[in-house]
């Protein structure tokens, strides 16, 4: 339910392995049990409303995840998490740790579709991605295609355009650089020189 095996919810039931904070949150958004309490050995399990915590909070909590409701919290909760990541990869790039933030969220969602076995039904919606079909949970660009990012935007091409063609229809002013990302993380660049 909280997905830990239960050697490690027996552990810490016996206070024999911390309870991290990763868990805390988990426990908490499952049976809105309050985080804080949680913390501190010996305290009575509060509910998220400060209230002592009964088997009818556990129940309500439960009948919340079977609920159609709970689609429109995902809807909102991914119009939040979008915004966050915004923010925090912009936030990145001015401080010139774009790619390492970039490749730590990348990281980051593959760690979470295996730990909650997601693989499977994840490949399958992404196959069926409205931005176009995506080969591997890693891929940016559609089957087929490479992005090209130049001065002025980003623009999809074919793997099999001739790059004259590319370089035709790309931004590039003197001194500055566009390149292409294939699904491999292959990078090709494209630079336009100051002539004389």
């Amino acid at each position: 339910m909280i997905g830990i095996s239960a050697s490690a919810l027996q552990r810490i039931e016996l206070d024999t392995l911390k309870l991290s904070s990763a868990v805390i949150s988990r426990i908490s958004a499952v049976t809105a049990v309050e985080a804080k309490c949680l913390t501190r050995l010996g305290s009575p399990i509060k509910h998220a409303s400060g209230k002592n915590y009964t088997y009818e909070h556990f129940k309500r909590s439960q009948r919340r995840l079977q609920s159609r409701a709970i689609n429109h919290e995902c809807e909102y909760v991914t119009d939040e998490l979008c915004d966050r990541i915004r923010i925090l990869l912009w936030a990145a790039l001015s401080r010139k740790r774009f790619p390492l933030v970039a490749s730590d969220l990348w990281t980051a969602t593959e760690k979470l579709r295996k730990t909650y076995g997601l693989e499977s039904l994840t490949n399958e919606l992404l196959r069926k991605s409205p931005r176009g079909p995506r080969e591997k949970w890693t891929s940016i660009a559609p089957v087929d295609k490479i992005v090209f990012f130049d001065d002025d935007r980003h623009q999809l091409f074919s793997i099999g355009d001739e790059i004259g063609f590319i370089t035709s229809r790309l931004s590039i002013s003197p001194e500055s650089l566009a390149y292409g990302l294939d699904n491999r993380g292959f990078m090709i660049e494209v630079a336009r020189r100051r002539s004389g």
